[in-house]
């Protein structure tokens, strides 16, 4: 559409179809915060929300996520909670909930991935993802992990030495008779795959 429109020596247009997307992503936050603002469990004035394309081989959505939190006595984020809304054209589709921050959406095809990045201040690192997949036009969980690992301060860098497999769809349930839907994930249900039978991969370097 924007190439259609400079051919046409339509410039202007370009810029209200630049603010009108702007406009369109904020409506769609709108949206997001006012379905889940009452039951969020901390200062309602703490929330950020942001917006994502998802790209998938069939159709493309519009991911919301929502982050609410409350601070210690040092200002430092302690208590953290994240909501999650897909958009099927203006219509929500999916969402979910639950007790963590959201530090990066990555989008691969039928799939997209939700990175919780957590450091403590000795340099101990936790990354959690939660891996979606697109089936038949509704989102499952594809993989459930977290790695745990620390910041080597002499070379810089992050270093992972363990890595639990919670939850893996072809692993777990191959035959796809008991998908978990986007809809489903919650505090719980993440807790009771903790405790499932969880591949536990260690770091060849930490061997």
């Amino acid at each position: 559409m924007i190439g259609y429109l400079m051919r046409i020596g339509c410039s202007n247009c370009i810029f209200f179809l630049i603010f009108a997307s702007l406009v369109f992503a904020n409506s769609f936050e709108d949206i997001a915060k006012q379905k889940y603002i009452l039951n969020l469990p901390y200062n309602k004035e703490n929330i950020i929300t942001k917006s994502y394309n998802i790209h998938t081989d069939k159709k493309d959505f519009i991911l919301i996520t929502l982050f609410n939190w409350d601070n210690d006595e040092l200002g430092r984020a302690v208590k953290k909670y994240s909501c999650i809304s897909i958009f099927d054209s203006d219509v929500i589709m999916q969402g979910f909930c639950f007790s963590d921050n959201i530090g990066i959406v990555a989008n691969k095809n039928d799939f997209f991935t939700l990175t919780s990045l957590w450091q403590d201040r000795i340099g101990n690192i936790t990354n959690t993802y939660l891996t979606f997949k697109l089936i038949e036009n509704r989102f499952y969980l594809h993989q459930y992990s977290r790695e745990l690992g620390h910041i080597d301060e002499y070379i810089d860098k992050e270093i992972i030495d363990t890595t639990h497999i919670y939850y893996r769809q072809p692993r777990d349930d191959p035959k796809k008779e008991n998908l978990i839907p986007l809809d489903s994930i919650n505090d719980e249900l993440l807790q009771r795959l903790e405790s499932g039978n969880a591949v536990i991969l260690q770091n060849r370097e930490t061997q």
